[in-house]
C-alpha cells in the first residue's frame, strides 16, 4: 500500500470511529487539529513578503544543476 493509500485508510478509519462515538476520540481529535495561534494575529516571523515573492516569481531562474 503506497503513502496515499494508507492514508487515506487511516483517515476512514478515525472517521468510522468518531461516527461510531468512541469515547475519547473526537476529543482527541479535535485537540490535535487546533493550532496554539487559531483566534490570533500571526506572528511577524510567519507573515511572508508577498512583494518579495511574486518578484521573485517572475525574476528567478532554478538551477537545473541542483
Amino acid at each position: 500500500m503506497d503513502g496515499a493509500a494508507s492514508f487515506v485508510k487511516s483517515w476512514q478509519e478515525l472517521m468510522q470511529r468518531i461516527a461510531a462515538n468512541e469515547p475519547g476520540v473526537l476529543a482527541a481529535f479535535m485537540s490535535a487539529a487546533q493550532s496554539p495561534l487559531a483566534g490570533k494575529p500571526a506572528p511577524h516571523d510567519l507573515l511572508v513578503d508577498v512583494p518579495r515573492l511574486v518578484t521573485a516569481y517572475y525574476t528567478e531562474r532554478p538551477d537545473p544543476t541542483g
